[in-house]
């Protein structure tokens, strides 16, 4: 649901010791990808990472990012060169839909459903009346 935390999970092994992997993901909406990221834009070492061995990369979604939506998740594998071992455009489908209360009526009530797929919170806004 629109309201729940959720993580995107990749594995890979890695046969030797020199390179370093980088993983990345995108989200596609109606085939248009537009969202990414990427482990080398976060706060861990990537080239800590070189020793052979089996890895799992877990990358975290926070409630209310998306709006109800359905979307295509795609992943990619690059080693520390830039080349691209594996990329995969679709390979998970979500469908995210709008928790509702026990009432069956939506939290969100009083703003209409939007077209586009990304929700995201604690954006400051302001309103000011003027004489």
């Amino acid at each position: 649901t629109t309201t729940e935390r959720f993580s995107i999970n990749f594995e890979y092994e890695k046969y030797c010791d020199e390179d370093y992997y980088d993983i990345g993901f995108v989200v596609s909406n109606m085939n248009y990808m537009f969202f990414g990221n990427n482990l080398g834009n976060s706060e861990i070492n990537i080239k800590e990472y070189k020793k052979k061995g089996k890895y799992h990369v877990k990358i975290f979604i926070d409630d209310n990012f998306f709006n109800e939506t359905i979307l295509s998740i795609g992943f990619g594998i690059y080693r520390d060169d830039g080349t691209i071992v594996c990329f995969e455009v679709n390979t998970l489908h979500l469908k995210i839909i709008k928790k509702n209360d026990d009432n069956g009526v939506g939290f969100s009530t009083i703003s209409k459903k939007f077209a586009i797929p990304l929700k995201p919170k604690n954006m400051k806004w302001e309103i000011k009346k003027y004489d």
